[in-house]
C-alpha cells in the first residue's frame, strides 16, 4: 500500500490538511501492523521448528531406551524359558534322573518353609473370635426369651404390619393399663421458686 497524498501539494484549507494527515497516519499504522504480524509469523514458525526438532530428538531417545530395555527383558525371558525346558526334560526323563540342582530351579523353589505359616495362626484366632461372638449372641437371645417369653420378641402394636385385631395387644407401654409403675426412687418432686410444691 503506498502512502498517497502526504507529499503532494496541499491546496485545501487546514481541515483538508488534518484529514490528509489522519489518512496518512492510518495508512502508516496499517503498514506497521502488517510488518509486525509478518515478523511474529516468522518468529513463531522458527520456534515451532525448534520445538518440533527437540520433540523428535526426545522421542528417538525414548524409543532407543525402550528398545534396549525390551531386548534385555526378551533375553532374560529366553534364558528363563531355557531353564524351564531343561527342568521339564529332566522331569520327563524319570524319577531316578530327576535330581535338579538349585541353579536350575532358582532360589524360590528350592526350600519349603518350615513350621506352620503365620496365616494359619491368624485364621485360628479369627475363627475362635467369631465362634465366641456367635455363642454370646445365641446365649443372650435364649436368656431374653426365657426371661420375657417369645411373645415379647414378636410384639407389634395393633394395626402395624401384618398384625390383625386378634394379635397381641399393646398393654405394657407408657400410659397403658398394665404398664409398670415407676419406682419410688425415680419419682422427683420439683420445688417451685415460690416455696410451694
Amino acid at each position: 500500500m503506498s502512502l498517497q497524498g502526504h507529499s503532494a501539494t496541499r491546496t485545501g484549507g487546514p481541515a483538508s490538511q488534518d484529514c490528509d494527515d489522519a489518512v496518512w497516519i492510518a495508512q502508516r499504522m496499517v503498514l506497521d501492523a502488517g510488518a509486525q504480524a509478518a515478523k511474529l509469523r516468522r518468529e513463531a514458525s522458527v520456534q515451532a521448528a525448534t520445538v518440533r526438532e527437540t520433540a523428535e530428538r526426545d522421542a528417538s531417545v525414548v524409543w532407543q531406551q525402550a528398545s534396549v530395555q525390551a531386548a534385555a527383558i526378551r533375553e532374560a525371558a529366553e534364558r528363563e524359558a531355557a531353564q524351564l525346558r531343561a527342568v521339564v526334560m529332566r522331569l520327563s526323563a524319570g524319577p531316578d534322573e530327576a535330581v535338579m540342582p538349585a541353579a536350575i530351579l532358582g532360589p524360590r523353589l528350592t526350600a519349603r518353609p518350615k513350621g506352620l505359616p503365620r496365616q494359619l495362626a491368624a485364621a485360628r484366632v479369627a475363627a475362635a473370635a467369631a465362634t465366641a461372638l456367635f455363642l454370646f449372641a445365641l446365649i443372650t437371645g435364649a436368656t431374653e426369651v426365657a426371661l420375657h417369653g417369645f411373645a415379647f420378641f414378636v410384639f407389634r402394636s395393633a394395626g402395624t404390619g401384618e398384625t390383625g385385631p386378634h394379635g397381641l395387644q399393646e398393654d405394657q407401654g407408657p400410659g397403658q393399663p398394665d404398664a409398670p409403675k415407676p419406682a419410688p426412687g425415680h419419682v422427683r418432686v420439683q420445688v417451685s421458686p415460690t416455696g410451694k410444691s
